[in-house]
């Protein structure tokens, strides 16, 4: 019995030990961390966030998006930790015209890319974690923000992105990270909220994407009932490596106003998530 005694003290010590360092390396921001680097030179105006989220809006007019085919990428990279990331995410991003990231951080860049929108909400050890978007133009309206983790207080960050199309029209993307560490569901659910504050009044298409952590029912139910209430479809995959977590997929692509034209997902070593890959037309 002293040995056990004596290996759960052991056990505790190295407990607090560890949260010590953690927490003594953790900087949590005090207003989420925005960064839009774009090659064409436009300011841009704060305007009214949403539901404590940040926004801001070309001065200008920006570029309509060209095309109306075009290619997505979506990847958890695990904030580069794993070997090849580098190699997969120039392969990966190669022929995309969108390039979601979730625990990305500074340190994923694609040059091919004219414009990145960078969202955190901390660093550790000076490396800030968050989601990134690339793209080949620049959004007319951006915003970032986020709802902390109840227990560690990690606020997770999403990105929304407002592109102009012909006919007066635009595209929202919404690049996600929801809430993990909570077993209910109610920051998970403010933060779901945060973001389709933003769907609710748009009339384009919609593509939200990212890495939701619905890893139970409640999770996915919620999720599939605003999904159903705003009329967006979650993207059938030909082959599906999506990880998952106690059986239920963590990844996911909805849309709305949009015809998919191929999607699959493939395996890598390089992260702890597989990417997803779809290419799509605007209807």
């Amino acid at each position: 019995m002293k040995r056990i005694y004596r290996f759960l003290a052991v056990g505790l010590l190295l407990l607090i030990l560890g949260g010590g360092y953690f927490f003594a390396n953790l900087t949590i921001f005090a207003r989420t961390f925005i960064q839009l680097n774009t090659s064409q030179k436009v300011n841009h105006t704060p305007f009214n966030n949403r539901l404590n989220m940040q926004c801001d809006k070309a001065d200008n007019s920006v570029s309509k998006l060209a095309s109306s085919h075009f290619r997505l990428v979506n990847w958890n990279v695990h904030k580069g930790q794993d070997k090849g990331w580098q190699e997969d995410l120039a392969r990966l991003s190669k022929q995309a015209d969108f390039v979601l990231l979730q625990e990305a951080t500074q340190h994923q860049n694609l040059n091919t890319f004219s414009t990145a929108l960078f969202v955190s909400s901390f660093s550790f050890k000076d490396l800030l974690s968050g989601v990134k978007t690339f793209t080949k133009t620049q959004p007319e309206w951006y915003c970032g923000g986020g709802v902390a983790e109840p227990l560690i207080q990690i606020p997770k960050v999403a990105s929304v992105m407002s592109f102009s199309l012909e006919k007066d029209a635009s595209l929202l993307l919404i690049n996600v990270h929801l809430i993990n560490f909570e077993w209910g569901i109610s920051a998970y659910q403010t933060q779901l909220e945060q973001l389709f504050s933003f769907v609710e009044n748009h009339q384009g298409p919609i593509i939200m994407s990212g890495d939701f952590n619905a890893w139970n029912e409640h999770r996915l139910n919620l999720v599939n009932n605003l999904m159903q209430k705003y009329g967006l479809d979650s993207v059938a995959l030909s082959q599906d490596e999506r990880v998952r977590f106690l059986g239920y997929p963590l990844d996911y692509i909805f849309t709305r106003g949009v015809k998919v034209v191929s999607a699959t997902s493939e395996v890598v070593t390089s992260s702890d998530h597989n990417p997803l890959l779809v290419e799509f037309e605007l209807e």
